[in-house]
């Protein structure tokens, strides 16, 4: 290592030397020499209380100890705090010392070793020294990452079986009250109450996504989307989360057509909102705006070819702090005031941006707001997915359907839709149920409604069970997040059709068509 190169180096490294008296001023002055004398905050002292008294994160420690009793130098760098302060320990020994304490200095902390004649050699053992702690923290680094991604994934884990168990009561709640309100449209008191039943559950519902979607275990609805298009159909809901206090402004570029969920989309852009809202408690301007962009910075981490439909999401609230950029998307962080804030909006929105392939970039400065940008990648695709609502007409039925749920409530809440629908239902609470049903009527049921996760017998094992008899039967499943065995074994392939939970029962019954529909 050149002087040139060791100054570099040491500029910015905090050296402290416990030297003892035998180490005379010149003999100072000479280990030094070769840092150039300017190693970041050198300090010398012989007083080993006042070298601890000075160390600082990030600094390198030189101890004597030449002629000192090896249990003396073991208790020296015993005391020597390594986390998060001290990187590395170099130790002065003496020529003669034996082997065995050689290696009790070891398992006491020295990472190195130096006898008193290669003094001229203190540059080169404080390089390797810096080289093989910085190789040290590398591997530290990597295994904080990992044991951080175990977390994470059962954090993950945990909120998507919450959040499937949640599932189905939502299911019941938003069921039930829409099949209640269906029967009393001329009783507008009830009809209220029964509304904020009904939209209490599309909140809680939309809770559930962003457990889900923190997971990474939430149904994928993917469909061509023009971005400025849902943005705009957003609006008047923005308005209304937003209040008063705060000016909307928009700007609507065309932008190429992405492959995505929608809801994941709206869930981006409501989820940065409200964080934007938080940050202007006196009030401000939240610009929204739409864009296109043919390439992405070199250092994004993308290897997905543009164009890309971009969204941006600007607030002039108060900004956020350098050291707190790298930290806003991890989960559960979040710098509101307790009971404020769950920390897993912007892990959220991540964790959607990273399931279509897509990228999110912020800048802020404190008292300068913020401006997120999300990237999304084009698609081949040319027709945008047709919207649906609640509203759209249903014809009857009288199809007989093999329904299969292992939860009483949504079995009831299908079974009861599905009846008012005119079509006959043959209902069990779990596989072998289903295929003593099957067997009893002949196989002579039109389609096959199974939730996935069945005790006993999967509805996947389920279905494969009944096509062997009927290789021509039509299968709508029923499952909650994309973890259900169903997507772990395979795609669902042929007369097979999907809906996930919580749904209402019209649009169940509107699959349930489209399932017997289908060619």
């Amino acid at each position: 290592m050149t002087i040139n190169l060791a100054k570099t180096i040491f500029a910015q490294i905090p050296l402290l030397f416990l030297l003892g008296e035998h180490f005379s001023a010149p003999d100072r002055m000479r280990l030094l020499r070769p840092l150039g004398g300017g190693a970041g905050g050198v300090m010398i002292h012989s007083d080993f209380p006042v070298v601890l008294e000075h160390l600082t994160k990030g600094c390198l420690v030189v101890v004597d100890g030449v002629g000192r009793p090896a249990g003396a130098v073991v208790e020296l760098l015993e005391a020597i705090p390594r986390q998060g302060l001290c990187l590395g320990v170099l130790l002065f020994a003496d020529a003669g010392v034996a082997a065995e304490d050689l290696d009790r200095f070891l398992d006491a902390g020295a990472d190195d070793f130096l006898f008193p004649h290669e003094t001229d050699r203190l540059e080169r053992h404080l390089g390797l020294l810096h080289k093989r702690v910085q190789e040290r923290i590398k591997r530290q680094e990597i295994n904080q990452r990992f044991h951080h991604a175990q977390r994470l994934e059962v954090l993950g884990t945990l909120a998507g079986s919450v959040a499937h168990d949640f599932n189905n009561i939502l299911t019941t709640i938003g069921g039930m009250a829409r099949l209640v309100r269906d029967d009393h449209e001329e009783n507008a008191a009830l009809c209220s109450d029964l509304d904020e039943i009904i939209g209490a559950s599309d909140r809680a519902t939309a809770l559930t996504g962003q457990l889900l979607a923190f997971s990474r275990k939430q149904i994928l609805q993917p469909s061509a989307i023009r971005l400025e298009e849902l943005v705009d159909n957003l609006l008047p809901l923005l308005r209304r989360l937003i209040g008063e206090d705060i000016d909307l402004c928009v700007d609507l570029q065309d932008t190429p057509l992405v492959l995505a969920d929608p809801n994941h989309v709206e869930q981006i852009i409501i989820n940065l909102a409200v964080n934007a809202r938080d940050a202007m408690p006196q009030g401000g301007t939240l610009t929204i705006g739409t864009t296109t962009v043919e390439t992405v910075r070199s250092d994004a981490r993308s290897t997905t070819p543009g164009p890309y439909g971009v969204i941006e999401v600007r607030d002039t609230g108060c900004g956020i702090a350098e050291e707190l950029r790298e930290k806003i998307f991890d989960p559960f962080f979040t710098t509101k005031e307790n009971g404020s804030g769950t920390g897993l909006g912007l892990s959220t929105v991540k964790g959607i941006v990273h399931q279509w392939s897509g990228m999110i970039e912020v800048e802020s400065r404190p008292g300068h707001g913020a401006l997120f940008r999300v990237y999304l990648p084009s698609t081949e695709r040319t027709t945008p997915a047709p919207n649906e609502t609640d509203e759209e007409p249903i014809g009857d039925g009288s199809e007989t359907i093999l329904l299969v749920e292992d939860d009483p409530s949504v079995l009831s809440l299908l079974e009861r839709t599905l009846d008012n629908f005119g079509y006959r239902v043959l209902a069990a609470r779990n596989g072998m149920e289903a295929l003593e049903l099957a067997e009893l009527h002949s196989m002579t049921f039109d389609l096959l409604v199974s939730d996935v996760n069945l005790p006993k017998m999967n509805g996947r094992v389920l279905g494969e069970r009944l096509r062997e008899k009927r290789p021509d039967l039509k299968v709508l499943y029923i499952c909650g997040y994309t973890d259900d065995v169903l997507l772990r074994q395979g795609l669902i392939v042929g007369n097979m059709r999907l809906i996930n939970k919580p749904f209402s029962p019209r649009r169940l019954v509107r699959e349930v068509r489209r399932s017997l529909d289908a060619g």
